[in-house]
């Protein structure tokens, strides 16, 4: 409980979610990235959790957008493809500060197609469904995923377990 307590503030210190934030989760609550960006951080937060009826589909999530006018998105790869590459209207996501997504690595070229259209930048975040939250990218950097949250520490090492330097390759 704790911890899952300390990964909601994290990660809502982070994403910065106030009492006026309206958070579009297109994530069911038994998934990780609703849980871990949108559940318990909105609701400590105070801010207001809202949901999508429907299927994901372009024209359906936008009139969703209309109808609720988030200031958070939080979703996975596939919803960001789908919203750059069809002709939903831009004003849909006027009142966007932020968009998150996780679960999977986020194509520079949509990050760049979302930055055409929305002023919100997309920020990727590792972690895990057992931890919640490691770390945050505030969308500035398109490679990353971002610095790491308090409380939190990461080792990057060689496939043979030894530690890399600063700025080599490894894994997580």
């Amino acid at each position: 409980e704790s911890a899952a307590l300390a990964a909601a503030r994290n990660w809502a210190a982070a994403s910065g979610y106030g009492s006026s934030d309206r958070v579009l989760c297109l994530a069911t609550l038994n998934n990780g990235l609703a849980f871990n960006a949108a559940l318990l951080a909105v609701l400590l937060a105070r801010a207001q959790l809202v949901f999508h009826g429907g299927k994901l589909l372009p024209r359906a999530l936008a009139r969703t957008m209309r109808a609720t006018d988030p200031t958070v998105l939080v979703a996975f790869p596939f919803v960001y493809n789908q919203l750059t590459s069809t002709g939903v209207a831009d004003d849909s996501l006027a009142a966007l500060r932020l968009a998150v997504s996780s679960a999977a690595r986020l194509d520079p070229k949509t990050k760049l197609a979302w930055s055409r259209k929305s002023k919100a930048p997309i920020c990727d975040y590792y972690g895990l469904v057992e931890v919640g939250p490691c770390t945050f990218n505030d969308g500035s950097d398109v490679e990353s995923v971002g610095r790491v949250l308090g409380g939190v520490s990461i080792k990057v090492t060689r496939d043979d377990g030894r530690t890399v330097d600063r700025g080599e390759t490894g894994r997580i």
